[in-house]
């Protein structure tokens, strides 16, 4: 509403056009929307500042990240993930965005690349740190992600999400009862998603199934998270 307010109040303000794309793609990254409803608010917000900014780098991520996890336009994806790139930007919000669309087409090393640069200009965005340590968990560098996760916590302690990567690592080295203490830890709508892992690991199956009814009823939840404690 706030970034509303103020393109009402300035309407040729492209940064306040990007904010609020950013904006609307985190509600649907946190699943405070469903992305049906989302991603028409956050292409509009991005096409906006396109049209008061033609080299708005954020605005082709947005749009870049809408047709790779929406519509599953790989070139599409990868022609907006081009012309962000094309504006040589060093915005480190653009950077770990411009990663994420990266991976989603498939190009691994740029994502790496562009992460990197992200964050040797803002070393200390927690969030950053722990998209990051989600790539390299994802392409299977467990280590290179633990220490990405572990920053971002000594960074943000209470930052949501970290507690539970690190848990799910800790499952895949065999060690629940580490996995255990981490997922504890997290606070956020992923600790009884985690929960659920663990205590079925551990053969504690009615504390398991309890754990999953919990993230079922959550307000929030994403419902990916509930179906990779079915297939594990």
């Amino acid at each position: 509403a706030n970034f509303e307010q103020v393109l009402a109040l300035e309407p040729t303000f492209s940064r306040a056009a990007e904010a609020l794309a950013l904006t609307h793609l985190g509600l649907i990254g946190d699943s405070v929307v469903t992305s049906g409803i989302g991603w028409p608010h956050a292409v509009n917000a991005a096409k906006l500042a396109l049209r008061l900014d033609s080299r708005s780098a954020l605005a082709h991520v947005i749009l870049g990240l809408k047709l790779a996890t929406y519509d599953y336009d790989w070139a599409g994806a990868a022609a907006e993930l081009d012309a962000a790139l094309a504006t040589k930007s060093r915005d480190p919000i653009v950077l770990y965005n411009s990663a994420w669309l990266a991976f989603d087409v498939g190009r691994y090393e740029d994502a790496v690349h562009l992460e990197d640069a992200s964050l040797s200009l803002d070393p200390l965005n927690p969030d950053s740190l722990q998209n990051g340590g989600i790539i390299h968990y994802m392409m299977g560098h467990l280590e290179v992600a633990e220490r990405a996760f572990r920053k971002s916590l000594e960074v943000s302690p209470t930052f949501a999400g970290s507690h539970g990567f690190l848990g799910k690592i800790l499952l895949l080295r065999g060690l629940p009862r580490g996995a255990l203490k981490e997922m504890e830890a997290e606070m956020y709508s992923e600790r009884d998603d985690g929960l659920a892992l663990v205590y079925h690991a551990l053969g504690r199956r009615s504390e398991s199934d309890a754990a999953l009814a919990r993230a079922k009823g959550a307000r929030e939840f994403d419902p990916i998270d509930i179906a990779v404690v079915h297939a594990y």
